[in-house]
């Protein structure tokens, strides 16, 4: 079995676009990792489609609006404590994570038991925060800065506070807990089962001992680790944009500046054995023509034309001419 994946996107469709432009349709599945973007995810998800494969998906800190009873299309899947089996594979996992929990439905339950308890200080809280902006044009930002701070460092209010940090952390307590209970009631061979989720999930091995593979994002950077009897891989991120030179010109100024995505991606072959083979891949460019700058002043989406600056992101001609400046 052949696997493409990737994470953390933020919005950023010209990178998915790309991926898509240089990958062929050769993979029995397609899985993200989380933080695909609110705004994006209905475009992200029509570009992954023409991939002729089921795609597995959990949400991450980026996709908080997101409904879990969103259907994306009808290959599309969303693993989040239920079980999906392609070939002799099983994958499964959660959503969300403790810096943004969004609409998980444990965390929906517990936050709202702490709102009923704290009923005052949760009405004290979003007040507060509404008339902060309206504080900012009549008192100036650092007035409004210490009456938010005023309003807020009240002892009732720290309890709240308290009691919401509290949740979060029961919140993944629980979700790791209920994704143990679906593994013991689907009958799941951990040497067969994949588990996705947008963070690294400690204490897996407690849950399902000896996984095959646990694949997630959040933290941006690609990693291939074992412990316990089970792959780590940090798919990394797709969304990484680098601010460029032209490598052959030695006086440049700003306007010879581009800036390119060359965001990461994982392949993964599932053999016979059960021994995965990992590969991280770059988005390509042509290096060749390019120098990296050390900082990222023209940070934004891949350099287009003037012309074509204000087209909207589905236009074919901006992937068209993308792909010809590779």
């Amino acid at each position: 079995m052949k696997v493409l994946a990737f994470s953390d996107i933020h919005h950023n469709l010209v990178a998915v676009r790309k991926l898509r432009a240089f990958q062929s349709n050769s993979f029995d599945a397609i899985i993200v990792a989380g933080d695909i973007g609110n705004e994006a995810a209905v475009e992200f998800f029509k570009i992954l489609s023409s991939f002729k494969c089921p795609i597995l998906y959990v949400f991450g800190n980026w996709d908080h609006s997101l409904s879990y009873r969103k259907n994306f299309g009808q290959n599309t899947h969303l693993v989040h404590l239920n079980v999906i089996r392609i070939g002799n594979l099983n994958f499964t996992g959660f959503s969300g994570c403790p810096t943004n929990w969004g609409q998980n439905p444990i965390a929906l339950r517990l936050q709202q038991a702490v709102e009923e308890e704290h009923k005052e200080s949760a009405g004290t809280d979003r007040q507060a925060n509404t008339s902060f902006w309206k504080d900012i044009e009549t008192f100036g930002l650092e007035a409004a800065k210490q009456r938010l701070r005023s309003a807020l460092e009240i002892e009732t209010h720290r309890r709240y506070a308290e009691a919401l940090a509290l949740a979060d952390r029961k919140t993944l307590e629980l979700n790791r807990e209920a994704l143990g209970a679906v593994v013991k009631r689907n009958g799941l061979d951990p040497r067969s089962t994949i588990v996705i989720a947008h963070e690294r999930s400690g204490y897996l091995r407690r849950q399902l001992p000896g996984a095959l593979l646990h694949l997630y994002g959040h933290i941006h950077r690609f990693s291939d680790t074992v412990y316990a009897g089970t792959r780590y891989v940090n798919v990394a991120a797709l969304d990484r944009q680098i601010s460029v030179r032209p490598r052959h010109k030695r006086n440049w100024i700003t306007s010879d500046c581009r800036n390119l995505n060359a965001g990461s991606f994982v392949t993964i072959e599932v053999r016979a054995s059960r021994d995965p083979a990992v590969k991280c891949s770059f988005l390509p460019h042509r290096y060749s023509r390019w120098t990296t700058l050390k900082d990222r002043r023209f940070n934004g989406i891949d350099w287009i034309p003037e012309e074509l600056k204000w087209a909207k992101s589905s236009d074919p001609k901006i992937l068209q001419y993308e792909v010809s400046i590779l």
